[in-house]
């Protein structure tokens, strides 16, 4: 796995001029350090182009450790997925997938603790999922095409059933107090869309507007231009696609920073399109609608349980990979490591990567987790 810190002192090794070499540091030195403007109100990181130096001088390294996949046998159906939903992780690693209306439980070795699916119109029966998240007491939520909103336990058994608007809880993220978030988007094909982030009580009342993004009009579907996720201490941090700026606020919803990155524009073209559409797997290839000139910034933000945050990017390394960027809790870009491009990362909790692949010969999806190694 290639890194652009460990390749650049690679390279500077190899120098034998020193005049060169005294260049390539000045040069290279002054793009590597974060610069942060904390005069008044929020802070603000500008983030140079490349990681910045750790305590060893050179950025952090992330080495990916494939250790467990569920669904690679076909020839076991409780291990094997078709068309895939959902994916959530508890604090004791267990494993939950909504699979159309199967609902899986995996202990963290990867062995089914339970299965049951509730497919149906009727009490407890979900007629199309949509939203699904497990709340800190264990409970397993999913809503469904009809707005209906299930509550079961790890075992199976329906504990509530309530009604809300369907697509209430689209995308939902939970955080340590059972809030939510989620993605609201009216108007589409009026000319006048909107993509909102609301913070929901756990009774689903709104608590609060975090963000509203009013879209111009486009042909056929919008794309969703809102990247999100919450940390364990609270803090939410999203994105507006196309560009790269994360804005981070903190549990009572007060702006904490706003982190910037130099990035260098990815060319999209017809033959590369794939990635793209991978960035928003909802949306029918069939639909003819135009394709930007430029990937997005990213296609996915996320945080862990050490308030790092993570952008999966469309930066490719010509092998079949593309780049993750990552951030510490000060919002300083300081490592950077390559995922596999046709795995979609879902997760990062504990040190541990989460990605579901699609299975190229069939419609089967397969669950990989990768530790992470930190050097």
């Amino acid at each position: 796995m290639d890194f652009i810190g460990r390749s650049a002192v690679r390279r500077t090794a190899l120098l034998c001029i020193a005049a060169f070499a005294a260049a390539w540091f000045l040069s290279a030195e002054p793009a590597r350090q974060a610069a942060i403007q904390n005069q008044s109100g929020p802070r603000i990181v500008r983030n140079p182009m490349t990681p910045a130096a750790g305590p060893s001088g050179k950025p952090v390294v992330v080495n990916l450790i494939e250790d467990l996949v569920i669904g690679e046998d076909a020839s076991r159906p409780d291990y094997s997925f078709g068309r895939f939903v959902s994916l959530r992780i508890d604090s004791a690693g267990r494993i939950y997938t909504l699979d159309s209306s199967r609902i899986r439980v995996f202990d963290p070795d990867g062995t089914l603790l339970k299965a049951f699916d509730k497919k149906g119109s009727g009490s407890g029966k979900i007629s199309g999922p949509g939203g699904f998240f497990v709340t800190l007491d264990g409970r397993i939520v999913t809503q469904d095409s009809e707005g209906r909103v299930f509550y079961y336990s790890r075992e199976g058994e329906l504990l509530d059933e309530i009604t809300t608007r369907p697509g209430a809880l689209s995308s939902p993220v939970i955080d340590g107090r059972s809030n939510l978030y989620v993605t609201v988007m009216s108007g589409i094909g009026t000319g006048q869309s909107k993509w909102e982030i609301h913070k929901l009580a756990p009774d689903f009342s709104l608590l609060s507007r975090v963000h509203v993004e009013a879209t111009s009009p486009s042909p056929g579907l919008s794309r969703c231009p809102l990247l999100y996720d919450v940390a364990d201490d609270g803090r939410f941090a999203w994105m507006v696609v196309p560009n790269y700026e994360i804005h981070v606020i903190d549990s009572e919803g007060q702006p904490v920073m706003t982190i910037l990155k130099e990035t260098k524009p990815q060319r999209l073209t017809t033959k590369n399109s794939e990635r793209y559409w991978k960035g928003y797997k909802n949306i029918s290839r069939l639909i003819n609608i135009p394709l930007p000139k430029n990937f997005p910034a990213a296609s996915a933000i996320f945080t862990d349980e050490k308030t790092r945050l993570y952008v999966r990017t469309y930066e490719p390394d010509g092998r079949g990979k593309t780049a993750m960027d990552v951030f510490d809790a000060q919002g300083v870009y300081f490592a950077r490591f390559f995922v596999p491009d046709l795995e979609d990362t879902v997760r990062i909790r504990n040190d541990k990567l989460y990605s579901i692949v699609e299975d190229p010969a069939s419609d089967r999806r397969i669950i990989k987790r990768y530790s992470m190694k930190w050097e």
